[in-house]
């Protein structure tokens, strides 16, 4: 901002810079991008301690935050996930799968591949993309969800220790870890209830991502596990291919024209 007085002359002026993260579609137009992303390994909630020599790897919040900026970066129109074994609770695989389904909503093409043995997890994340790709080579354990728990007692009197604790109310079966054998009929109706609930949500999830009723997605955890050419003719996934084949599904799904850009980019 500049002024200028009609006697005097210059007067004075004010440049102003800003500086963003954010990129902004360019005058010059570039290829498309489809970002390539890697969902594997240990995602923590926090940062671990960092080790020389070793990356250290992305938290869940993280991921959340990549998948939001790749939903707003006009020079992306899509993204190709691999998901192999991720160390995900179903908490934080939910809070990734819906970053997916905001990256969708904002018009981007999402790619899931699903590499080597697919669990409940993995399958769950990957039913937020358009198009499921496995290898030829695979199994799809959709098996629906299930519960553990273990019990130190056994393992406590062995070493001669007797856990000491106070125990207050029915529902209350902290203490049961160390004091019990296993489950009271209190500890397994609220882990029954609170698995149903989560199973639910995983049901009513899965097929509305993919198209179909609740009682289809029963009938794949009643008869599964799958193999590859049998979940694409049940309809649990969209296509078979190898890691390297997978621009070709890209271009399948939005046509040709596009740079593929790695995660740093």
């Amino acid at each position: 901002h500049s002024y200028f007085h009609s006697d005097d002359g210059y007067s004075g002026g004010v440049a102003y810079v800003g500086l963003t993260e954010d990129r902004r579609e360019p005058v010059v137009k570039h290829p498309r991008e489809v970002v390539s992303l890697e969902l594997r390994g240990d995602i923590p909630d926090r940062k671990p301690p960092r080790r020389p020599f070793q990356p250290a790897p992305m938290t869940a919040f993280e991921w959340v935050n990549l998948l939001d900026k790749a939903a707003t970066d006009p020079m992306v129109d899509g993204v190709i996930l691999t998901i192999e074994n991720p160390q995900l609770g179903m908490a934080r695989s939910e809070e990734i799968r819906r970053a997916l389904v905001r990256l969708r909503d904002a018009g981007k093409t999402v790619v899931a591949y699903c590499d080597g043995v697919v669990s409940n997890r993995e399958y769950y994340i990957a039913t937020a993309a358009d198009r499921i790709v496995v290898p030829p080579v695979s199994t799809l354990h959709v098996l629906g969800l299930r519960a553990e728990v273990t019990f130190y007692k056994r393992l406590l009197d062995k070493l001669g220790i007797t856990a000491d604790l106070e125990h207050i109310g029915e529902y209350k079966s902290a203490s049961d870890l160390v004091t019990r054998t296993d489950m009271s009929d209190e500890h397994r109706e609220a882990l029954t209830v609170l698995l149903d609930d989560m199973h639910g949500e995983w049901l009513s999830d899965i097929a509305q991502a993919r198209g179909v009723s609740v009682e289809q997605v029963r009938e794949w955890r009643d008869h599964g596990p799958f193999v590859s050419e049998d979940a694409v003719a049940a309809g649990l996934v969209d296509g078979v291919s190898y890691s390297d084949e997978l621009a070709s599904v890209m271009r399948e799904t939005i046509g040709n024209g596009f740079t593929r850009i790695s995660q740093s980019d």
